[in-house]
């Protein structure tokens, strides 16, 4: 198993409602990494490495929450 980032690039933390949002033409959390089998290659979770816990989908973390607010864009 392997953990992967978006990309390279440092973008903002861009979530709304509680979703870190992940759709064409919406920045993705730099923190958000997907985690691959390493057989197949297919994402079989997520982890939010500012926090270091796993996470599912594209729900934000409660710790995130409380400490972002559930909407939030700006600097990681």
């Amino acid at each position: 198993m392997s953990w992967t980032w978006p990309d390279n690039q440092v973008k903002p933390i861009t979530k709304y409602k509680g979703q870190c949002l992940r759709r064409q033409q919406q920045q993705i959390c730099p923190y958000w990494m997907a985690k691959h089998s390493k057989d197949t290659k297919k994402v079989i979770g997520f982890r939010c490495s500012l926090f270091d816990i796993d996470k599912s989908g594209a729900n934000s973390l409660p710790i995130c929450d409380s400490t972002y607010g559930k909407s939030y864009e700006g600097k990681p």
